[in-house]
């Protein structure tokens, strides 16, 4: 009877081993499969993976800034979008709202990193990096672009869009 208690032992080790490891693999914690949500900040995820901790980091961190940038980009254009309406000479200002869409989405200011996983797989080191930007950030670097262009802030200065931009800017 132990024999076969022995042998059945040896048998289920390998797969409670293997059990052990799948369960190693769902590491990703809860956030990255469903990001927070707010009303006044977006967010976005990313995740790296190397040998090195301090690559994979770097790694989480760049793929969350893209994954950013891409859920920014609309909410840029949306925003622009009613600044367009503005008629310059009977032509609208649409190329230099197009520079402005432009330059807010490639100098971002504002991003926070909200929270990091680490873990070590084997060989390999796999970060999962949360960052976020408040709405008033992004409506911020439009409003200072907005500025630094004196014949758009000229136009722009008297228009309901552009206070409400700027009111929400300086929340």
């Amino acid at each position: 009877m132990k024999k076969h208690i022995l042998f059945i032992l040896v048998l289920c080790i390998p797969l409670f081993a293997n059990c052990q490891n799948h369960r190693g693999k769902s590491n990703t914690p809860k956030w990255a499969h469903k990001l927070p949500k707010s009303n006044s900040k977006i967010f976005a995820v990313g995740k790296g993976s190397s040998g090195s901790a301090d690559i994979a980091y770097r790694k989480a961190v760049l793929d969350a800034n893209t994954m950013l940038a891409k859920k920014v980009a609309p909410v840029v254009t949306s925003k622009t979008s009613r600044i367009i309406s503005t008629v310059e000479n009977g032509k609208t200002v649409e190329k230099r709202v197009d520079v402005i869409r432009q330059k807010v989405t490639t100098s971002l200011e504002g991003v926070e990193e909200v929270n990091k996983s680490q873990t070590r797989e084997g060989e390999l080191y796999l970060v999962y990096v949360l960052v976020s930007i408040p709405n008033q950030a992004i409506s911020r670097s439009i409003v200072n672009e907005i500025n630094s262009d004196s014949t758009l802030l000229a136009k722009l200065s008297n228009t309901k869009m552009y206070n409400d931009l700027l009111s929400e800017a300086n929340r």
